[in-house]
């Protein structure tokens, strides 16, 4: 399926859990560089629709070999998006996105004004507001982490209580040191907001020092419903966590610590 500007705002706006992996006609040398971006949805929206105005992107599910591309919503309005490539891959797409000029496809121009789509008020991303995001990633790309970095070590938190959530572990009990295995943390929605913190900045950094995969799981229609009979402001959320043992282990004590130093201001 290849990708319009039609196409990522049906697939970005309509989705509550969207993730897509495209590949870019480019040729790959080098060694594999992981590039991680935490993205709004327009922002979103409007870097796909540039690269479209360059590659044919194509929404795959199957295994992808660099380089490409794949983003993930980890909360409303929230995306966490990944580019794996050579040094110059990454360099070539991060100066098509900060491009001042650019369209979509061969004819169409993206408007800059707002439109509705889908019963969503769409304000598209100003060049400026994009591209200050992504400067800051252009020079030196020898600072990129590989995709397969070594995680942090594990930081002490004992003196923090431990009650702060509930966690069921996904997968079968003791797992290979570097297997990959999920586990899914109850929490408040009061909380869930807390470890999101404003524009995503928090859960990005706890994702980042930990390097484990955090998204924000949806809410069913049928949990909103029953919660707004009862009238339940604060309804309980879950978030998945996914990466090796010490890969979660990490994220949880900042999950803790987040929560803590929220409660004592």
């Amino acid at each position: 399926m290849s990708l319009s500007v039609y196409d990522i705002e049906v697939l970005v706006y309509t989705s509550d859990s969207f993730s897509m992996e495209a590949d870019f006609s480019i040729p790959y040398c080098g060694a594999e560089k992981g590039l991680h971006l935490s993205l709004s949805t327009p922002e979103l929206v409007r870097l796909i629709s540039k690269w479209s105005g360059n590659y044919a992107l194509t929404a795959k599910e199957n295994q992808l070999s660099p380089p490409y591309f794949r983003c993930e919503k980890v909360a409303p309005g929230l995306w966490m998006a990944l580019i794996v490539g050579g040094k110059y891959e990454i360099l070539t797409l991060l100066n098509i996105a900060c491009q001042t000029s650019w369209s979509v496809g061969a004819q169409n121009q993206l408007s800059p004004s707002s439109r509705a789509f889908y019963g969503k008020k769409y304000e598209t991303v100003s060049n400026s507001e994009l591209q200050e995001k992504l400067d800051q990633f252009l020079w030196p790309l020898k600072k990129l982490p590989p995709v397969a970095a070594k995680t942090c070590p594990l930081v002490s938190l004992d003196d923090i209580p431990r009650n702060t959530s509930s966690v069921e572990p996904a997968s079968v009990p003791s797992p290979p040191h570097d297997a990959s295995v999920t586990e899914i943390v109850k929490l408040s929605k009061s909380d869930v907001s807390t470890i999101i913190g404003s524009e995503g900045k928090r859960i990005t950094h706890i994702r980042n020092v930990s390097q484990c995969h955090i998204t924000v799981l949806p809410i069913s229609s049928e949990s909103l419903a029953m919660f707004s009979k009862f009238r339940s402001r604060d309804f309980p959320q879950t978030i998945s966590l996914t990466g090796t043992p010490t890969q979660i282990s990490h994220a949880r004590a900042l999950l803790r610590r987040a929560l803590h130093e929220s409660r004592r201001s």
